[in-house]
């Protein structure tokens, strides 16, 4: 026996005691295990929108797929045309470095064209928004026999439950996302849908969240906050997020399945606004108000308890999330806010005098 027989036998004797350890079956169970098995993952194509609240989930998932995952190749197919300068597309070219190829395209338009002759193993769509919208990509997905088909759908599609915090089997609203949901279960696909919350962290190009706090304490103006401010908000750092959505690569108890995407740290309105307040080292004065008396001001979040429970996703998916927010706002939230010029820009609030 030479030496090649001898590593290829041990090779398919690890393949066998992680067949019997998963019970995963053969064919896309068995790929997958093996992959998990190797430690090594084929090719991931990461389809992301031009911005908004999941702007920035493409960036820091193909840093987790490249640096984490060791994933042989990453594409993105960035919607937009051409190149932006704004975040976080601008630091793009810190993917680029890592070797992941971005293909800048109007994704509706010529999306799948412009990826011809490529094949993917994993599909991570941050950018359908229906069923219209998530077909080509679909479609493309189940010729290509990919081990994962992975949607970043919505935690705002839930209804508001009775119970908090809301878990995957609450009643949902039949949205758009909740659309792209079903058509993937119907066409056979690997699925997995993640509802993710309300986002921060660096890199991030929707800062209302945190900057509807950080522009006022930081001007030494009030808070206006709805009702007691007491409700209950998941806040979660964008890693975290995209972190979750990695730990569906060759993981078939991943496949079919909702996953809640937040934190398990909840924090109230009133919390958020002390914990900036003492990151700046200034107080928050906090005024409470009726949302139905000031229909102009514009809260970030609900005024309602509004919160996931991602436990689903810590025993199936294996994960946890690694940050918080009152550890973050003072380790890089407020330097980025600094570094955005955005505490040196003239700001005013005439929506805040009604509350």
């Amino acid at each position: 026996m030479n030496s090649f027989q001898a590593r290829l036998i041990c090779v398919v004797a690890v393949l066998a005691v992680v067949d019997a350890f998963t019970g995963a079956p053969l064919g896309l169970g068995r790929r997958a295990a093996s992959r998990s098995a190797l430690q090594m993952l084929g090719s991931a194509l990461i389809v992301q929108n031009k911005g908004g609240g999941h702007g920035e989930i493409g960036f820091h998932l193909a840093k987790i797929l490249k640096e984490e995952k060791g994933c042989d190749a990453v594409t993105i197919l960035q919607d937009g045309g051409e190149p932006s300068g704004k975040l976080p597309f601008s630091r793009y070219g810190e993917l680029e470095a890592l070797g992941c190829e971005v293909v800048w395209c109007d994704v509706k338009g010529e999306g799948v064209a412009r990826l011809a002759g490529k094949k993917f193993d994993y599909v991570f769509d941050n950018w359908s928004k229906d069923e219209a919208t998530v077909k080509p990509i679909a479609d493309m997905a189940k010729a290509q026999n990919v081990e994962t088909f992975a949607y970043v759908s919505s935690g705002g599609m839930y209804k508001y439950p009775p119970t908090l915090p809301i878990t995957e089997d609450a009643d949902a609203k039949e949205t758009g996302q909740r659309e792209v949901e079903k058509y993937l279960d119907a066409a056979g696909l690997p699925w997995t849908a993640f509802r993710p919350q309300y986002i921060y962290g660096p890199a991030t190009n929707k800062r209302d969240y945190l900057d509807y706090f950080v522009d006022r304490i930081s001007r030494d103006q009030p808070v206006p906050i709805p009702h007691s401010g007491e409700q209950l908000a998941s806040v979660t750092h964008a890693y975290d997020v995209a972190a979750m959505l990695a730990a569906a690569t060759a993981n078939p108890k991943a496949a079919k399945q909702v996953f809640n995407c937040g934190t398990d740290a909840y924090l109230t309105y009133n919390e958020i606004a002390r914990q900036i307040g003492k990151a700046l080292g200034k107080e928050a004065r906090l005024v409470h108000y009726d949302p139905a008396q000031c229909p102009d001001l514009k809260f970030p979040f609900r005024p309602q308890h509004f919160f996931v429970g991602v436990g689903k996703a810590m025993r199936e998916l294996g994960w946890a999330p690694k940050h918080n927010l009152i550890d973050d706002l003072s380790a890089f939230y407020l330097a980025d806010y600094k570094a955005l010029g955005k505490d040196a820009q003239a700001m005013d609030f005439p929506a805040d005098p009604k509350a």
